[in-house]
């Protein structure tokens, strides 16, 4: 098993060289042997039309990014997925028990603009990204109102999506990986996985890359620097 982590210029050989190896094996009707995992769905587009290119009639095509894994890891699991206009109605909603209870001073008039909703909703993502609970936010944050409230909203629109069987893009990764802790087989009969183009990995694709370096199979990494230099109009 190989675990090869390469640092390059964007559009770098190994790019290049990875994209060629899945090729070969898309070409011996392989495909169902590696995963491709790219940072978003515009490259997967990319790619998938260049690989159609390269390779008639090819089937098993699976390219991936870290969003698809987790939905198929979940997809025999019973939640409701939320998108991000209910997720802000479910805040807006969590906001008005909070101020009804008094729980709210600090954020109390700023609570009642829609754009509140959306701001938090933002924070939590974020808070959630880094897989911290809000029993974690609420032990090690500041003893003040600033921070405790976000706290408290954190709290509550948890236990609303906890009620309804709900679940929000970041709180699936905590699912997929609490299925990945149990049970690797998803990744069993692979040959290799590659990741490409990603700048920066996030602490939940962190703690998921973490797992699927427990498999069996050899993990290709190819993440370029310089994007700004590369990105410039």
């Amino acid at each position: 098993m190989d675990r090869i982590l390469y640092v390059g210029p964007y559009n770098n050989l190994m790019s290049k060289e990875l994209f060629n190896k899945a090729v070969s094996y898309l070409k011996a009707n392989k495909g169902y042997k590696f995963y491709y995992i790219l940072p978003n769905g515009k490259l997967l587009v990319k790619y998938r039309q260049e690989i159609l290119n390269r390779v008639e009639n090819a089937f098993d095509v699976n390219l991936f990014t870290f969003d698809n894994i987790v939905d198929r890891l979940l997809k025999d699991k019973f939640y409701i997925n939320v998108d991000r206009e209910t997720k802000e109605a479910i805040i807006r909603s969590v906001l008005k028990d909070l101020r009804d209870e008094g729980k709210l001073s600090y954020y109390y008039d700023i609570s009642f603009k829609k754009g509140f909703a959306k701001a938090v909703s933002g924070i939590i993502g974020e808070i959630k990204r880094s897989l911290v609970t809000y029993e974690d936010y609420l032990n090690k944050c500041p003893a003040s109102p600033f921070y405790t409230e976000i706290g408290f909203i954190y709290e509550e629109y948890e236990k609303k999506l906890q009620e309804h069987n709900l679940i929000d893009r970041e709180e699936s990764f905590m699912k997929a990986l609490e299925i990945l802790e149990e049970d690797l087989s998803f990744f069993d009969g692979l040959d290799f996985i590659i990741i490409d183009y990603f700048f920066d990995f996030r602490p939940q694709e962190l703690k998921l890359l973490e797992k699927i370096t427990e498999t069996n199979c050899s993990i290709y990494i190819n993440m370029p620097f310089n994007r700004g230099e590369n990105f410039k109009s």
